[in-house]
């Protein structure tokens, strides 16, 4: 995946609605969360990680480790996806701190 398909993949899951993959529940980024409505949620890099890839036990593993055991192909390193997840949490705890705690996935 090149850095545009890449962009392109987070800029179409946030439009619709797709993104972040947040548990309201414990209040944290998931690479993946179902929601009640049974649609699936990925967070930035949880879009690079496949339905058929995806195991709950994956929640747990670092970026690197994602990247490498699933041989996810992107043109991106893991330092600089690591920014990017870290950036988007970081907006996450932002709104929680703010009082933005329910997510509207629509």
């Amino acid at each position: 995946m090149t850095k545009q398909e890449y962009y392109d993949a987070l800029a179409t899951a946030s439009k619709d609605g797709t993104f972040p993959g947040y548990n309201v529940k414990v209040a944290s980024c998931r690479y993946q969360q179902i929601d009640e409505n049974d649609i699936t949620h990925k967070c930035a890099v949880g879009i690079l990680i496949s339905d058929e890839q995806y195991h709950p036990e994956i929640e747990h593993c670092t970026i690197n480790k994602i990247i490498t055991t699933l041989e996810i192909d992107i043109s991106l390193s893991a330092h600089q996806l690591e920014f990017i997840q870290e950036k988007h949490d970081e907006g996450i705890v932002h709104n929680n701190e703010i009082g933005i705690t329910e997510y509207n996935y629509t």
